[in-house]
């Protein structure tokens, strides 16, 4: 079994034990597919605890996969998940189906959800202030037809939270564009007709990958040549939320067909504020830790990333914290 990577799921040898009954071991019967074609707003609970499963462990908290615990209950009620362990706080679940067949699942149900505005006011609560901002997002989201949205600022502004968060969403694909391949975003297009095109650094996309884009947002369809053969791809729902430290050097063609937003820098309060809520509604740390977290990572800058980079070396551990704060300051880049 892999590792279990939050310290939120570490289990105390205080905690009660669930029952280890033969039952443990039962494959649930269950129609995946058609249970979250009728619980559509379990979906995004699923997906979390699919991503968090993939990349870390099968076993988590509500804590780590950041979902309510009476949507885990449902989960559990139906045979999903099982819970091993419980604590003072918190319980400890498990995957109790496979994974392939939770994530077939979710993916033959995506193109029908429907995200409600509770569970956006839900996604993006870890967000302090632009609150005029979230609302712009909201409507790109749920309208009928795509509005493409573009976030400029600097490294300490919001941008790439707010992607971070709306990747979470089903039907979602992310692409950076200082990583993207030769083949680029015609790839993500073609291979996951996504509903939601999220772009980190624009402003390093190639020539081709503009030419696509630009195509996209046009006329919502991928038109390129591949094998010789030229693809006309319908894209009807697809819209493009980007973010860009700079835009000097974006083809003007394909700003104007983006809603282009400005965000300001963070203060140190708002960005200690900001970390903190990250910190510990997302990687699962408690208040004291996060907030020392955020207060050492503001003295040299405003990146919530540098943050979650310490919250999840430390697991935890304040003195781990420290060792990694210490490290940053002794290697870092002179000014």
């Amino acid at each position: 079994m892999a590792n279990v990577h939050s310290n939120s799921t570490k289990v105390s040898t205080k905690m009660t034990d669930a029952p280890t009954t033969s039952q443990e071991n039962q494959t649930p019967t269950i129609d995946l597919t058609l249970f979250f074609k009728e619980k559509k707003n379990l979906l995004l609970t699923a997906k979390r605890i699919l991503k968090f499963c993939k990349e870390k462990s099968d076993i988590f908290t509500e804590n780590s996969v950041k979902v309510d615990y009476f949507q885990l209950v449902i989960l559990e009620a139906h045979g999903i998940i099982k819970r091993i362990a419980t604590g003072g706080n918190y319980s400890v679940w498990k995957l109790n189906v496979p994974i392939e067949e939770l994530e077939r699942a979710i993916r033959e149900n995506e193109d029908e959800y429907e995200i409600s505005e509770e569970e956006l006011d839900k996604l993006f609560s870890p967000i302090i202030g632009y609150d005029t901002l979230k609302s712009i997002i909201k409507i790109a989201l749920t309208s009928k037809k795509p509005i493409h949205i573009l976030l400029v600022g600097p490294p300490a502004s919001a941008k790439s939270l707010f992607l971070e968060l709306i990747s979470e969403l089903p039907r979602s694909a992310y692409a950076c564009g200082s990583r993207t391949t030769k083949s680029g975003i015609a790839d993500v297009l073609m291979e996951m007709q996504p509903r939601h095109l999220i772009i980190d650094e624009f402003d390093k996309l190639n020539t081709v990958d503009y030419s696509i884009l630009l195509s996209l947002c046009e006329s919502q369809k991928l038109v390129i040549m591949m094998h010789n053969k030229r693809v006309n791809l319908d894209l009807p729902d697809t819209r493009v939320l980007a973010a860009a430290n700079r835009i000097d050097k974006v083809p003007q063609e394909v700003l104007s067909r983006f809603e282009v937003l400005h965000l300001k820098e963070y203060t140190k309060e708002e960005f200690i504020n900001v970390a903190t809520k990250v910190l510990t509604m997302r990687e699962g740390l408690d208040e004291k830790l996060a907030r020392f977290i955020a207060t050492e990572v503001a003295k040299k800058e405003r990146d919530v990333r540098s943050a979650i980079r310490v919250a999840r070396g430390c697991d935890g551990d304040i003195e781990k914290a420290k060792l990694l704060l210490r490290a940053r300051e002794i290697y870092a880049k002179p000014s």
